[in-house]
């Protein structure tokens, strides 16, 4: 499941709230716009997520030999952004 710009929110308990609702609930999150911040706050409890702010060398670099996942880069990698 998708959750759109929370960019300008994620600094809140809010989106963290909505997190941890949607991910008790067996839903499998991706974050679109979530800054460093917000993965530190709750990256554990997303499947992946993007943000221009740290995503974008991801797009255009080759997968990183660590990572497991089949996309063709990491622009939405959790081992790219803690890299």
């Amino acid at each position: 499941m998708g959750m759109g710009s929370v960019c300008r929110r994620q600094a809140t308990t809010e989106i963290a709230h909505l997190v941890d609702t949607f991910h008790a609930r067996g839903y499998r999150l991706h974050g679109s716009g979530v800054k460093t911040r917000g993965l530190t706050d709750y990256g554990d409890r997303v499947v992946s997520a993007d943000s221009m702010a740290w995503s974008v060398g991801g797009r255009y670099a080759s997968p990183l030999p660590e990572c497991t996942h089949r996309a063709k880069s990491c622009a939405n990698c959790r081992v790219w952004v803690s890299g």
